[in-house]
């Protein structure tokens, strides 16, 4: 959103309003949480699933020590997403008068401090050994990056749709990335979408760069860019979301942008070729290394050739 407004405030004033009310729709869900849970997020489960991410490949001996130590909320004997009614014992009680937040279920009025208690829980465990947490980051894009089919949930759905998914998996690459990681020691490098994600950012930044050296105006090309780029860092944002902050469900997250993901480099490859065309290395050569219909003046400098003209003072037509 935030180039989307840049683009507009360089572009067009009343193109601005527009943009300022695509930006202010994601508030009204922040807005919801506020009134609801007493906090202004976008995820009242957010504690719940760093601490998963935090906690992966920690032997339990050491999450004792830690919780014995006074670094850990109590919250964390009760194993995440469980039902609101678990945590009763340990204080949680809290009641809505809206009927559909005392249910026994993750919209519960007291998940949100129960999550917070998560969150604080996964700091002191990333703060102990950060290290560890970067090793659990690295799994989780391997995780991110796997084909959509390939989330357990979906199991049911994916064994209807028969040849659908079985092409789907050659074109991703699945079938390597099986025998790849077979050989690393922990971890998964998932799919093609490993390399076309952080690739698909590079390349775009590069075309930028490039316009930007050819002195295009900026705001030209923060205009023109704008769409692109914003469906850039939509998969940036969802991507560092799903892989660093929550582990085990990762792959669903990334179905929301894998068309895009797919559009955005269908874009980058079109404006690629073209950019490779314009650059003028297919222009005809002449016997010298020149252009056909050029010479050198007389300071040495290339010159265009005149044309010879027609009785009607038109240029005449030259064969090649």
């Amino acid at each position: 959103m935030p180039v989307v407004i840049g683009a507009a405030v360089l572009a067009r004033r009343r193109t601005l309003v527009l943009a300022a009310d695509v930006a202010l729709l994601p508030a009204g869900w922040y807005a919801k949480n506020l009134v609801d849970y007493g906090f202004s997020g976008g995820s009242s489960w957010y504690g719940m699933g760093i601490w998963r991410a935090a906690m992966f490949r920690v032997p339990p001996q050491e999450a004792t020590r830690l919780l014995r130590a006074g670094a850990l909320d109590p919250v964390v004997t009760v194993p995440p997403l469980s039902p609101p009614s678990r945590y009763r014992a340990l204080g949680y009680v809290g009641s809505s008068d809206v009927p559909s937040l005392s249910r026994a279920h993750l919209h519960n009025v007291n998940v949100s401090a129960i999550s917070r208690g998560y969150a604080r829980s996964a700091r002191s465990v990333i703060l102990d050994d950060p290290l560890h947490f970067l090793g659990n980051v690295a799994i989780g894009y391997g995780n991110f990056s796997a084909p959509s089919t390939e989330f357990d949930h979906l199991a049911p759905d994916r064994d209807r749709m028969g040849i659908h998914v079985t092409v789907w998996r050659v074109a991703t690459g699945l079938r390597l990335v099986r025998i790849l990681d077979r050989r690393l020691p922990i971890g998964t490098v998932g799919s093609l979408f490993t390399l076309l994600i952080p690739t698909g950012l590079v390349a775009h930044a590069l075309l930028i760069r490039r316009r930007l050296a050819r002195r295009d105006p900026r705001e030209r090309v923060l205009r023109e860019e704008a769409p692109l780029l914003a469906a850039v860092l939509l998969v940036l944002y969802t991507a560092v979301v799903s892989y660093a902050l929550e582990l085990g469900e990762n792959v669903r997250f990334k179905f929301m942008i894998e068309p895009l993901l797919l559009t955005i480099w269908t874009v980058l490859v079109v404006r690629g070729w073209r950019e490779w065309r314009s650059s003028g290395r297919d222009a005809p050569q002449g016997a010298h290394g020149k252009p056909h219909g050029w010479s050198r003046g007389s300071a040495g400098v290339p010159q265009p050739m005149a044309r010879p003209l027609q009785a009607h003072g038109t240029p005449a037509r030259v064969r090649p």
